[in-house]
């Protein structure tokens, strides 16, 4: 590193106001900026809202493990366990050169394992964005200070709906008229048994039987893999296309109900997405989701799952179960709903508004900094 690029990465800001100056504390944010995944995303809105706060400097998780660590310097990694195993020696060797540590991750699974417990104990704390994340690790025996910050939803999901701009979206809205068709969206991106794919294919079958003009609406990753093949054989629109945040705002305007049938996940932000746009989204009453979805969605669950099969890479961080919901309450409960869309639609409306200044990316923010600001001291 060039002495100018070392000199800019640890020298403070200073602020001068009516003679006095205000020294910005240096924050290092390590995530992965080579690929665009939910971490990037995420990890854009909190570095936007972090400089209001401090000076931070982003860095990307392929650098972290050739970076030199001088000065005060206090670090975030975001997704913490990914990062820390990725560079394990050099972690370990490195951490306590900051001058604070602090992670950021989830819990799929409501039990975290030994080894991960072990990597979370070289941080001054880590931040969650569910209480059933943060169970997880005390469940597990983490001992350091645990923090729920949920994730945010950006300025598009709080503005009216527009006219269909894509030619998929246009082609769902102009089916609907046509054909007065009720859409059930669920979003297929990447592990299709975690998101429930197989709750989903037989809740819609049996609802498919009773109701002509009811459609699967599904974004998924690629078009192939047994779980696409499992709900392509119901009455199907997919897009694999990729969508801009206004382009998924439009989506969920198109669409009526969600299917949340996911068995684990830290978050499943796409919930929230769909409630922010009035849609009804159906899930199991146990699971990180339960913080923000209203009890007149939940389903109860029929059974403890593994969230992952032995074979997961990801179960030697995530070895907990998650919970199937019912499969016959699922179909009674979107019976219900579909039967009284209308009504359903305006409850979760009214339920949004009540809630939504808590989700906004400014508030998510203001969290963040009050769990910062009790380790970073001047």
């Amino acid at each position: 590193m060039s002495r100018s690029v070392h000199e800019h990465l640890i020298t403070p800001s200073v602020y001068k106001v009516r003679g006095y100056q205000w020294y910005r504390p240096i924050v290092w944010y390590v995530y992965p900026l080579w690929h665009k995944v939910s971490f990037t995303l995420i990890g854009n809105y909190h570095v936007q809202e972090l400089k209001k706060y401090y000076r931070v400097y982003e860095i990307d998780e392929l650098a972290f493990g050739s970076i030199d660590v001088y000065g005060k310097i206090h670090l975030i990694i975001h997704p913490y366990f990914f990062i820390a195993t990725r560079y394990s020696q050099y972690f370990v060797n490195i951490i306590d050169k900051f001058e604070t540590k602090i992670g950021i991750d989830v819990a799929d699974s409501d039990m975290i394992s030994k080894r991960a417990v072990n990597l979370v104990h070289y941080l001054d704390a880590i931040i969650v964005p569910s209480n059933f994340s943060k169970e997880a690790y005390l469940r597990s025996g983490v001992k350091i200070p645990v923090y729920v910050v949920p994730h945010g939803l950006s300025e598009h999901y709080f503005k009216p709906p527009r006219p269909a701009v894509t030619p998929f979206i246009k082609e769902l809205r102009e089916k609907k008229k046509r054909e007065k068709a009720i859409y059930l969206l669920f979003f297929l991106i990447h592990s299709g048994r975690r998101k429930g794919a197989h709750l989903v294919y037989q809740v819609a079958n049996e609802i498919q039987k009773m109701y002509n003009n009811v459609y699967l609406v599904l974004k998924v990753g690629f078009a192939g893999g047994g779980d696409f093949k499992l709900l392509s054989q119901l009455r199907t629109l997919w897009t694999t296309q990729w969508f801009s945040e206004q382009e998924l705002v439009d989506l969920y305007d198109s669409c009526d109900i969600y299917l949340g049938f996911s068995t684990g996940g830290g978050f499943e932000k796409n919930f929230l997405e769909a409630i922010s746009r009035g849609l009804p989204c159906i899930a199991c009453n146990k699971g990180s989701w339960t913080d923000f979805l209203p009890d007149f969605l939940l389903v109860p669950y029929a059974r403890r799952v593994k969230v992952f099969p032995e074979a997961n890479p990801l179960l030697h961080i995530h070895c907990g179960y998650g919970y199937e919901l019912d499969v016959e309450k699922a179909i009674d409960k979107l019976k219900d709903v579909i039967e009284n869309l209308d009504e359903y639609k305006a409850k979760v409306k009214e339920y949004w508004n009540k809630i939504k200044s808590r989700y906004t990316w400014e508030s998510i923010g203001k969290m963040l900094k009050q769990v910062l600001d009790k380790y970073i001291k001047e």
